[in-house]
Formats: C-alpha cells, structure tokens, sequence
C-alpha cells in the first residue's frame, strides 16, 4: 500500500489530501494517515497545514499547500478550514519508494 500511495501523490502532481488520496485508493481516511507518517518520518512526504494556520501567507511567504489548495481564491486566513496536505519531497519525486 505505501508504493500505492506514493505513486497517487505522483499522480496528484505531488501533494493531496488525506480525502483526495482516500477517493483515489478507495482506502478510509483514517487507515492512510498511519502510513502518510510512516512515509513524513522517512523523509518521503512532509506534511503541510493550510486555513487558520497559513499566516505565513502575511509575510509574503506562500506554503506549497497554500499554492495547492482548492480554498485559495477565497481563503480569508482566519475563516478558512484547517487541513492537512501531504507533498512528495524532492528525493521521492526523483527516486522510487523501494531504495
């Protein structure tokens, strides 16, 4: 399952939701979440919040799940909902899952 879930982030353009991947695999939420860690504590995938969090975006600096997110267009930082998007790092883009 965890090469299934690398290859629907590759496939997702290198970051998804936790609902995105859970439609695409056809597997519930909460069974990906574990191995989503699993894969952010190899350095694989590193997990990025976005909504009430994202006051970042102030300072000029905009995260990769803000960028991605489907909420952008009418994000008012406070109001929007919190939610967790998780991206391919730079070395799991380049390299498979097995190395």
């Amino acid at each position: 399952m965890i090469i299934q879930i690398m290859q629907a982030l590759r496939n997702a353009g290198g970051s998804a939701s936790v609902q995105d991947l859970s439609a695409r695999l056809g597997v519930e939420p909460d069974a990906l979440v574990g191995m989503l860690e699993f894969l952010v504590r190899k350095g694989r995938v590193r997990r990025e919040t976005w909504g009430a969090t994202c006051l970042v975006v102030e300072q000029g600096h905009v995260p990769t799940a803000c960028r991605l997110c489907p909420l952008r267009a009418s994000c008012r930082l406070a109001d929007a909902p919190l939610g967790v998007m998780y991206t391919l790092t730079a070395t799991s883009q380049e390299t498979s899952i097995e190395e």
